[in-house]
Protein backbone atom coordinates (compact mmCIF):
# COMPACT_ATOMS: atom_id res chain seq x y z
CA UNK A 1 0.00 0.00 0.00
CA UNK A 2 2.80 2.42 0.90
CA UNK A 3 4.53 1.74 -2.45
CA UNK A 4 1.30 2.48 -4.34
CA UNK A 5 0.96 5.83 -2.55
CA UNK A 6 4.58 6.76 -3.34
CA UNK A 7 4.13 5.89 -7.02
CA UNK A 8 0.87 7.87 -7.19
CA UNK A 9 2.54 10.87 -5.53
CA UNK A 10 5.44 10.68 -7.98
CA UNK A 11 3.08 10.69 -10.97
CA UNK A 12 1.16 13.64 -9.51
CA UNK A 13 4.38 15.64 -9.16
CA UNK A 14 5.45 14.78 -12.71
CA UNK A 15 2.06 15.93 -14.00
CA UNK A 16 2.73 19.36 -12.48
CA UNK A 17 2.39 21.04 -9.13
CA UNK A 18 -1.11 22.33 -9.95
CA UNK A 19 -2.50 18.79 -9.88
CA UNK A 20 -1.92 18.38 -6.17
CA UNK A 21 -2.20 21.98 -4.95
CA UNK A 22 -5.09 23.58 -6.87
CA UNK A 23 -8.32 24.45 -5.10
CA UNK A 24 -11.46 25.74 -6.80
CA UNK A 25 -13.00 29.10 -6.03
CA UNK A 26 -15.78 31.15 -7.61
CA UNK A 27 -16.83 34.74 -7.10
CA UNK A 28 -17.11 38.25 -8.48
CA UNK A 29 -14.07 40.17 -9.70
CA UNK A 30 -14.26 43.42 -7.72
CA UNK A 31 -10.89 44.96 -8.53
CA UNK A 32 -8.05 45.01 -11.04
CA UNK A 33 -4.59 46.03 -9.86
CA UNK A 34 -2.64 45.60 -13.09
CA UNK A 35 -2.64 43.70 -16.34
CA UNK A 36 -2.17 40.38 -14.55
CA UNK A 37 -3.61 40.92 -11.05
CA UNK A 38 -7.16 41.08 -9.76
CA UNK A 39 -9.24 40.85 -6.60
CA UNK A 40 -12.02 38.29 -6.39
CA UNK A 41 -14.79 38.34 -3.79
CA UNK A 42 -16.19 34.91 -2.94
CA UNK A 43 -19.83 34.21 -2.03
CA UNK A 44 -18.91 34.49 1.66
CA UNK A 45 -17.46 37.97 0.95
CA UNK A 46 -13.85 36.91 1.45
CA UNK A 47 -11.38 38.76 -0.80
CA UNK A 48 -8.65 36.95 -2.74
CA UNK A 49 -5.77 38.73 -4.46
CA UNK A 50 -4.96 36.71 -7.58
CA UNK A 51 -2.00 36.76 -9.97
CA UNK A 52 -3.00 35.30 -13.35
CA UNK A 53 -1.29 31.98 -13.95
CA UNK A 54 0.68 32.10 -17.18
CA UNK A 55 0.76 35.86 -17.77
CA UNK A 56 3.24 38.55 -16.77
CA UNK A 57 2.03 42.00 -17.79
CA UNK A 58 4.05 45.20 -17.93
CA UNK A 59 4.34 47.13 -14.68
CA UNK A 60 2.23 50.29 -14.36
CA UNK A 61 5.11 52.62 -15.19
CA UNK A 62 6.23 50.57 -18.22
CA UNK A 63 5.03 51.12 -21.77
CA UNK A 64 1.51 49.64 -22.05
CA UNK A 65 1.30 49.20 -18.26
CA UNK A 66 -1.93 51.18 -17.93
CA UNK A 67 -3.37 49.73 -21.16
CA UNK A 68 -2.86 46.18 -19.93
CA UNK A 69 -4.78 47.04 -16.74
CA UNK A 70 -7.65 48.48 -18.80
CA UNK A 71 -7.63 45.38 -21.00
CA UNK A 72 -7.91 43.09 -17.98
CA UNK A 73 -10.63 45.30 -16.48
CA UNK A 74 -12.59 45.01 -19.72
CA UNK A 75 -12.38 41.22 -19.51
CA UNK A 76 -13.18 40.60 -15.84
CA UNK A 77 -14.35 43.56 -13.77
CA UNK A 78 -17.72 42.91 -12.08
CA UNK A 79 -17.98 39.51 -13.75
CA UNK A 80 -18.27 36.08 -12.18
CA UNK A 81 -15.05 34.09 -12.39
CA UNK A 82 -13.91 30.63 -11.43
CA UNK A 83 -10.36 30.21 -10.25
CA UNK A 84 -8.03 27.29 -9.66
CA UNK A 85 -5.95 28.68 -6.79
CA UNK A 86 -2.37 27.61 -6.22
CA UNK A 87 0.21 28.60 -3.62
CA UNK A 88 0.07 31.92 -1.80
CA UNK A 89 3.10 34.19 -1.74
CA UNK A 90 4.38 36.05 1.29
CA UNK A 91 2.72 39.27 0.11
CA UNK A 92 -0.71 37.62 0.01
CA UNK A 93 -1.12 37.14 -3.75
CA UNK A 94 -2.34 33.75 -4.97
CA UNK A 95 -1.32 32.33 -8.32
CA UNK A 96 -4.44 31.12 -10.13
CA UNK A 97 -5.98 30.08 -13.42
CA UNK A 98 -8.87 32.52 -13.90
CA UNK A 99 -11.80 31.62 -16.15
CA UNK A 100 -14.65 33.93 -17.15
CA UNK A 101 -17.40 32.53 -19.37
CA UNK A 102 -15.17 29.57 -20.23
CA UNK A 103 -12.31 31.83 -21.32
CA UNK A 104 -8.82 31.63 -19.78
CA UNK A 105 -8.19 35.29 -19.00
CA UNK A 106 -4.39 35.05 -18.90
CA UNK A 107 -4.40 33.44 -22.35
CA UNK A 108 -6.65 36.22 -23.65
CA UNK A 109 -4.29 38.88 -22.30
CA UNK A 110 -1.40 37.20 -24.11
CA UNK A 111 -3.43 36.85 -27.32
CA UNK A 112 -4.14 40.59 -27.16
CA UNK A 113 -0.42 41.30 -26.75
CA UNK A 114 -1.05 42.66 -23.26
CA UNK A 115 1.26 40.24 -21.45
CA UNK A 116 4.17 37.91 -21.87
CA UNK A 117 3.80 34.20 -21.31
CA UNK A 118 5.15 33.72 -17.77
CA UNK A 119 7.57 30.89 -18.54
CA UNK A 120 9.00 30.54 -15.01
CA UNK A 121 5.53 29.79 -13.63
CA UNK A 122 4.69 27.48 -16.54
CA UNK A 123 5.61 24.59 -14.23
CA UNK A 124 2.18 25.18 -12.66
CA UNK A 125 0.38 24.89 -16.02
CA UNK A 126 -0.86 21.77 -17.75
CA UNK A 127 1.00 20.87 -20.93
CA UNK A 128 -1.89 21.86 -23.22
CA UNK A 129 -1.98 25.30 -21.58
CA UNK A 130 1.78 25.74 -21.93
CA UNK A 131 1.55 24.99 -25.65
CA UNK A 132 -1.42 27.35 -26.12
CA UNK A 133 0.30 30.18 -24.23
CA UNK A 134 3.54 29.76 -26.17
CA UNK A 135 1.66 29.83 -29.49
CA UNK A 136 -0.43 32.84 -28.42
CA UNK A 137 2.66 34.83 -27.49
CA UNK A 138 4.39 33.94 -30.77
CA UNK A 139 1.30 35.01 -32.77
CA UNK A 140 0.90 38.30 -30.87
CA UNK A 141 4.60 39.02 -31.38
CA UNK A 142 4.41 38.20 -35.10
CA UNK A 143 1.36 40.47 -35.49
CA UNK A 144 3.00 43.29 -33.51
CA UNK A 145 0.15 43.58 -31.03
CA UNK A 146 0.34 45.97 -28.05
CA UNK A 147 3.63 45.35 -26.16
CA UNK A 148 5.08 43.80 -29.31
CA UNK A 149 4.74 47.10 -31.24
CA UNK A 150 8.05 48.15 -29.80
CA UNK A 151 11.12 46.90 -31.60
CA UNK A 152 12.72 45.72 -28.38
CA UNK A 153 10.10 45.50 -25.59
CA UNK A 154 11.35 45.15 -22.03
CA UNK A 155 9.81 42.16 -20.25
CA UNK A 156 8.34 42.99 -16.84
CA UNK A 157 10.75 40.69 -14.98
CA UNK A 158 13.68 42.59 -16.50
CA UNK A 159 12.06 45.89 -15.54
CA UNK A 160 11.67 44.57 -11.95
CA UNK A 161 15.30 43.39 -11.95
CA UNK A 162 14.45 39.68 -11.68
CA UNK A 163 16.11 36.78 -13.41
CA UNK A 164 13.98 35.22 -16.16
CA UNK A 165 14.34 31.76 -14.64
CA UNK A 166 13.08 32.65 -11.15
CA UNK A 167 9.73 31.05 -10.40
CA UNK A 168 7.49 33.79 -9.09
CA UNK A 169 4.57 32.75 -6.89
CA UNK A 170 3.16 36.21 -6.35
Amino acid sequence: MRWTFCVAALFALQAGPSVALATELAGMVVGVTGGDRLTLQSADHQLYKIQLLGADAPEKMQAFGRKTKFSLSDLVLMRTASVQLLEQSQDGWRLGKVMVRGQDIALTQIQRGMAWWDRPNAVWQEEADRLAFEAAEATAKLQGLAVWRHRDPVPPWVYRGESADVVRKN
